[in-house]
């Protein structure tokens, strides 16, 4: 076994902004177990230097009005492969209207 610190790596991040809209902060968090089984060997290994994930977590961040806003998606390994394309496509379609996070004060 390979001991590792559990912990959610950065398997990819990008930035998204529409005709105006404020900029949209997109991260792909690949969380993984405390202890790897296999190691380097264990054929589920992506070869990013931690162990397998378990789960992935989805985030996508915008500032409005000095608000953050952050809607984070979370599933397992088997449900990623499945649908990652859907849950990535639900993490785009986010939206803050600016006109319904302004200060009333």
């Amino acid at each position: 076994k390979t001991k590792a610190k559990k912990g959610r790596k950065v398997a990819g991040s990008a930035e998204r902004t529409a005709g105006g809209e404020p900029t949209y902060y997109d991260f792909d968090l690949a969380i993984a177990p405390e202890t790897c089984v296999g190691g380097e060997k264990d054929p589920n290994n992506l070869g990013m230097g931690f162990c397998p994930y378990e789960s992935i977590a989805l985030l996508s961040a915008v500032a409005v009005n000095d608000k953050l806003f952050v809607l984070q998606i979370t599933c397992q390994k088997d449900q990623w492969k499945r649908s990652n394309s859907d849950l990535k496509q639900i993490r785009t379609s986010f939206r803050v209207d600016a006109a319904t996070t302004e200060s009333t004060a």
